[in-house]
């Protein structure tokens, strides 16, 4: 058996080189035609990285004069603590970012391959992983200061060890399990809701199992041993131990507002939202910059604060936000990203359109996939992926989304458009046959 296998194993192992490769080629070709993006601190996790670098504080600082800085729980730790590994001297520069992305990227194309194999997807893995290493969503945010690409790499790690607990339960394999998804939920909160799925599918798989309570354990004490550093160091802080963030709230809020409500009234579908329209009230929620916050119960009571006006605007008008519902669904599940300026050039928009035409010819393939397994599409190794899915809709049927909130979903939609390109082929040469 052993020397039966040993030419597959190396073919597997010359693939995947050859995958790395590629997939080396295609990311970094594209963080070098857009390095601008790299220097753009959007989100604040360069700044978060560097003060935790040069004072040893997660936190942001409340000014420029060189005050240190205020710690927060505004943003997700992760990304940030990768960031910092690259911040040489307390500095972060754009090469050492692209450097990082890049790793992550061609990391994400390497478990897709592994995950192919286990689901004999045969020469159409390499369908799988040409569709990740070039898939727009995931470059065009590998070129920016973002959680997309750690994101995606993250969602394949945990897809990959579900579908090994799946096959083979063991406390060991679901201790590596509840590593992956609390590592996930630490670079994105969204993770936290397909943790839950996820735990209460492997209590239904392993029911008639006599291990488990020991697979079960082994699955809650791999997350703790991630999550509770977190959850320590805020409830020492903010006297509540969040596993998650403080941006929640300004989530909700920038969804659910007067504002978005009477534009997605009277302006045309698509048409782009000026947040400015919303600057006068609530500045530092419209703003997205906890700069301003001058300590950690401060903004723990903006992030309550957030939650009541989202939820006060939503009991005031229940038709809009119930319409707002199925506008974010349909940004979240779209094809052509959104147009952000009025204003965009022709450049910027025939990339929208062409990104639009991928998006749904992965799309199409995705639901030949679908179609294909049928029944079986409920049932592992494809099911985690399916709760995946389920689990992104239900967090952006309220929170504020758009196309890049769909990065995590792109491992398993290569995945399952792979399979619905494998039918499509077999399809057509049995006709071809006749």
């Amino acid at each position: 058996m052993f020397h039966s296998d040993t030419p597959r194993q190396v073919r597997a192992s010359r693939e995947l080189v050859a995958v790395i490769v590629v997939a080396a080629i295609i990311r970094g070709g594209l963080l070098l035609a857009m390095p601008h993006g790299l220097s753009v601190d959007t989100d604040g996790y360069r700044s978060l990285a560097e003060n935790l670098v040069q004072y040893g504080v997660y936190g942001f600082s409340p000014s420029d004069d060189g005050a240190p800085p205020v710690p927060t729980a505004y943003r997700p730790p992760l990304y940030p603590l990768l960031l910092s590994t690259v911040a040489l001297s307390g500095n972060l520069a754009p090469v050492g970012i692209g450097l990082l992305h890049l790793l992550l990227g061609v990391l994400t194309v390497a478990v897709v391959y592994l995950i192919a194999l286990r689901c004999r997807l045969k020469e159409f893995r390499w369908l799988a992983c040409l569709l990740v290493a070039c898939d727009p969503i995931l470059l065009n945010q590998s070129a920016q200061i973002m959680t997309e690409t750690l994101a995606a790499l993250l969602a394949a790690v945990a897809l990959w060890m579900l579908i090994r607990l799946g096959g083979h339960p063991r406390p060991r394999t679901a201790a590596a399990v509840g590593v992956a998804l609390a590592l996930a939920i630490l670079c994105r909160p969204v993770f936290l809701v397909w943790w839950i799925t996820c735990g209460c599918t492997v209590l239904w798989i392993c029911r008639r199992n006599p291990s488990r309570l020991q697979i079960s354990s082994a699955l809650l004490i791999g997350t703790l041993l991630v999550l509770t550093p977190w959850a320590i160091r805020n409830h020492h802080l903010f006297g509540r131990p969040k596993i998650t963030t403080t941006h929640g709230g300004y989530t909700l809020l920038l969804a659910n507002n007067p504002a978005i409500y009477r534009h997605l009234r009277d302006r045309p579908w698509g048409s782009p939202w000026d947040a400015s329209e919303w600057t006068g009230a609530h500045a530092y929620l419209a703003a997205d910059s906890p700069q301003a916050i001058v300590s950690p119960h401060e903004e723990l009571r903006l992030d309550r604060q957030a939650y009541q006006l989202a939820f006060n605007c939503i009991r005031e008008e229940p038709r809009m936000f119930a319409w707002s519902c199925v506008s974010r669904v349909a940004r979240l599940w779209g094809c052509v990203p959104r147009r952000v300026d009025a204003r965009e050039s022709s450049a910027r928009t025939w990339l929208r359109y062409g990104a639009g035409v991928w998006n749904l010819a992965v799309l199409l393939l995705v639901a030949g996939g679908a179609a294909g397994l049928r029944r079986d599409l409920l049932r592992t190794p494809w099911l985690w992926g399916v709760l995946l899915c389920l689990a992104l809709t239900v967090v952006h049927l309220f929170f504020w989304t758009n196309l890049r909130m769909r990065a995590p979903l792109v491992p398993f939609f290569a995945l399952l458009a792979a399979r619905g390109g494998a039918s499509a082929w077999a399809g057509l040469r049995r006709r071809v046959g006749r």
